[in-house]
């Protein structure tokens, strides 16, 4: 692959990564992959936790795969997975994509999934802490990364966000998300907390 033409799609779990790196594609005419479909198909999960209904990938066998893939490759491509900010080699990549979620809305989303309560809390936190964000700056470097806010947005609206970036007519922004400042502008930290110190002693009991 030429230097420069993977699309990465990472953010926690719910944010909508597979939804938006697939109609990115389509939009780009492009293929994508899908992280944990790839790692099935190279036999690179180790395991799966039954607590936490999550596989647990080998990544260090998966870094390696990838990046034998990827420098393969003769074509754009758009890569989506929570992993993969820090799984995909810099070299191979254009931009990251950080999907972001605010963390009310992100509850409801895990929680129509069927997610154990203290998974919700751990994805909430990961959130909040701005996780996926932070691994992906220090993988790759700022000019690199993107933020799209998918709180409450149609994912057709967000794709074309990102696709103006591609186009160089928008800029690559961070920052843009800070959700602990947004919950106690709306009253609602406190309660925010609680939920969480809820979750935290359901999992360490």
């Amino acid at each position: 692959m030429v230097n420069g033409h993977t699309i990465v799609v990472s953010g926690t779990p719910g944010t909508g990564k597979t939804r938006f790196g697939r109609l990115l594609a389509r939009k780009l005419g492009v293929n994508s992959i899908n992280m944990t479909e790839f790692a099935r198909q190279h036999n690179l999960i180790k395991s799966y936790d039954r607590t936490r209904r999550t596989y647990v990938v080998d990544e260090r066998r998966l870094q390696r795969e990838l990046e034998k893939y990827l420098t393969s490759l003769k074509e754009r491509v758009v890569v989506d997975g929570h992993y993969s900010g820090s799984l995909v080699p810099t070299r191979v990549i254009d931009v990251v994509f950080v999907l972001r979620c605010s963390p009310e809305i992100l509850r409801k989303r895990l929680r129509r999934r069927g997610y154990p309560e203290a998974k919700i809390g751990e994805n909430i936190e990961a959130e909040v802490l701005d996780i996926c964000l932070s691994e992906a700056v220090a993988t790759h470097g700022l000019e690199k990364v993107a933020e799209i806010d998918m709180s409450a947005r149609r994912v057709e609206d967000c794709v074309e966000e990102a696709l103006l970036i591609l186009a160089k007519k928008r800029p690559r922004q961070i920052g843009k998300c800070d959700w602990l400042a947004e919950l106690e502008r709306k009253g609602r930290l406190d309660k925010f907390l609680k939920e969480q110190a809820v979750s935290w002693k359901r999992d360490s009991s």
